[in-house]
Formats: structure tokens, C-alpha cells, sequence
């Protein structure tokens, strides 16, 4: 009888991850925006929670940004689209 197959092992196994760093600062700029909802906060005034996509200029990674913003912020996004 093998007892050696129903341990539990002590520590886990060392896995090398292959992390690959960006040798460039990213600059993005916006792709698209979703689901803008429009929300009354405590203070009585409008607030906007928006998923923004934005795309790296340099090597076209895509990020997504969940966002909070004002009324003027939010008019500023849709003139910048």
C-alpha cells in the first residue's frame, strides 16, 4: 500500500510566471465609452458612473477604466468623441 499518494503537500510548487513590462510609458487615449448611468449623490448634485475603454497610442493595448465624474466632465467626453 502507497501512502506517499494520499499526502498533502506541505508547500506549493514554484511556478515562473512570465511577467512581460511594456518598455514604453502607455499614452492612452479614448476608444469608447459605455453604460453611462446618471446618479444623485448625498449633496443633491449629478454624478456620472461611466466604463470608459481607452487604447494605447503606441502599442494599441486596450484598458478599461470604471469612472465617477461630474456633469462637466461627463460633456467633456462626449465632445471628445
Amino acid at each position: 500500500m502507497n501512502t506517499y499518494q494520499n499526502e498533502i503537500p506541505k508547500h506549493r510548487k514554484k511556478i515562473n510566471k512570465s511577467v512581460k513590462k511594456s518598455k514604453h510609458k502607455h499614452d492612452y487615449k479614448l476608444l469608447n465609452y459605455t453604460n453611462a448611468f446618471e446618479m444623485i449623490n448625498a449633496a443633491a448634485t449629478r454624478e456620472y458612473w461611466v466604463t470608459v475603454e481607452k487604447k494605447c497610442s503606441i502599442c494599441h493595448k486596450t484598458k478599461n477604466f470604471t469612472v465617477f465624474m461630474s456633469r462637466e466632465e461627463y460633456l467633456e467626453l462626449l465632445t471628445e468623441k
